[in-house]
């Protein structure tokens, strides 16, 4: 596991696999940065490891804003345009609850935990 800082307040862990690429994405202070550049980061990582399929966690103190959200949707389009996906992980019901709203479940989904988004199980 490693850890980036791409902005002050903000860390993303990261573990990978052959296959995967796990992202935690935490926000450790109440003002943080509001730009991390969090696509630009994970695709680094991942073209530096050769791998296209992401699974991003976000923690709950993580709020969903524009950015944010744009962060994921760019994400989203360089894996997929590279013939990878990207799925989402332990969001709480009101976090995920704005990507449904934008009308992105679709391209983000939301899975229980890192196994059942590598396995694509949703209940």
């Amino acid at each position: 596991m490693s850890v980036c800082v791409p902005a002050p307040g903000w860390q993303i862990r990261t573990d990978v696999s052959p296959d995967w690429i796990f992202l935690r994405v935490t926000c450790s202070e109440v003002e943080a940065d509001g730009s991390p550049p969090i696509a630009e980061t994970a695709w680094s990582l991942a073209e530096e490891q050769g791998v296209n399929r992401m699974v991003v966690e976000l923690d709950e103190s993580a709020h969903l804003t524009s950015y944010l959200i744009g962060q994921l949707v760019l994400l989203h389009k360089r894996c997929y345009l590279d013939g990878g996906i990207v799925r989402l992980c332990g969001m709480s019901e009101p976090q995920y609850s704005v990507i449904q709203l934008m009308r992105l479940a679709e391209r983000l989904p939301n899975y229980a935990n890192r196994e059942a988004a590598v396995m694509g199980y949703r209940p």
